[in-house]
């Protein structure tokens, strides 16, 4: 569920998070508070206006009280300015005893999404040039764990050639952040049910090395659409499987989400959470990493390109519905308040 087609506000954070450090909003940061796989995107009040330095805070206060360490997407076509701000996150998160997970997100809908000024495509010199500056950047700041594409398998289904553009970049990229920072994890993720429906095992060898083998879920589609009963029966299986093609590699899951808005409801998306343990325990993961720490309004239909609505209706995809669950995927409320999911969040042990 990268957003770059929708983080056009999304610099307006970086200028309020350094106010934020001048202002002192870190002075006394609450500290993770155990050691747990479970983490969470960093989501203040008004990410995509302009968040004050007690909403900032105030958002790292609560990822910190229920995780283990914080994802910070960076949108390419954010450009420098997402990078100052993963560059300041960082910094935060560390004084929160958080491990540090950054995510680089260069393609949506498996559409190449560069700043402005660069050439849509891997194959063009200015975007592949570009792409490995920004990964040598963001190795720079000591990641503890970097994603070099989320869901890459959607450009394989999507952009073919570009996927192949991007195997050979990725490799170039692979031994760029290891000169850079030995010590940080690098790969990429997978969309878990285009990975295991599109039979995609042979993608990560094509792509070549990386440490750990990552994945988002968003399974709220299995109660939904009727394959399980309630939120009780999701089968542990639904994870188990990624041991069967990765039985040794430290497995990841980047991004799960499940809506308390449209099909879902906040109690089942707190069942869900309470569930996690549970459901994950076969797959041994490294980290889980909630895809959103708060709900937003970011994702709106009117906002797509006509390349988005195109392919959206190409695959029956109604984006009105799927943005309205999309929204709602946050552990806290748009008005603030915590959610039953924080609560559940709050009290599971891995």
């Amino acid at each position: 569920m990268t957003g770059a087609s929708f983080d056009a506000r999304r610099p307006c954070l970086a200028a309020a998070l350094v106010a934020a450090i001048i202002c002192g909003a870190g002075a006394s940061p609450a500290h993770a508070q155990q050691v747990t796989p479970f983490g969470s995107m960093f989501e203040p009040a008004h990410s995509f206006d302009v968040p004050t330095p007690d909403e900032i805070a105030l958002a790292l206060e609560r990822t910190a009280n229920i995780a283990g360490h914080a994802s910070y997407m960076y949108e390419w076509q954010a450009g420098d300015a997402g990078l100052e701000l993963a560059g300041t996150l960082v910094k935060m998160f560390r004084e929160r005893g958080l491990k540090v997970f950054l995510q680089f997100a260069p393609a949506t809908l498996g559409k190449v999404r560069p700043p402005e000024g660069v050439a849509s495509s891997f194959w063009e010199p200015t975007a592949w040039t570009r792409y490995l500056n920004d990964v040598v950047r963001l190795a720079g700041l000591k990641p503890d764990y970097l994603n070099l594409c989320p869901e890459v398998d959607l450009m394989f289904a999507l952009s073919p050639a570009e996927a192949v553009a991007y195997a050979a970049l990725y490799k170039e990229s692979y031994a760029l952040v290891k000169q850079v920072s030995p010590e940080t994890q690098v790969g990429v993720s997978y969309h878990m049910d285009f990975f295991f429906g599109r039979l995609e095992a042979w993608i990560p060898g094509f792509l070549g090395p990386y440490d750990y083998a990552a994945f988002t879920s968003y399974p709220g589609w299995l109660l939904h659409h009727g394959f399980v009963g309630r939120v009780a029966d999701f089968p542990p299986s639904y994870y188990d499987r990624v041991r069967f093609i990765f039985p040794t590699v430290p497995v990841i899951f980047s991004e799960v989400g499940w809506p308390s808005a449209g099909a879902g409801t906040p109690i089942e998306q707190a069942e869900f959470v309470s569930l996690l343990p549970r459901l994950v325990q076969g797959a041994r993961p490294t980290m889980v990493t909630w895809a959103m720490l708060r709900d937003t309004n970011r994702f709106q239909p009117d906002l797509l390109t006509d390349d988005d609505r195109a392919l959206l209706e190409s695959m029956k995809v109604d984006p009105a519905p799927l943005f309205e669950q999309f929204n709602s995927m946050g552990l806290v409320g748009l008005d603030g308040g915590l959610k039953p999911a924080y609560f559940a969040a709050e009290a599971i042990a891995f």
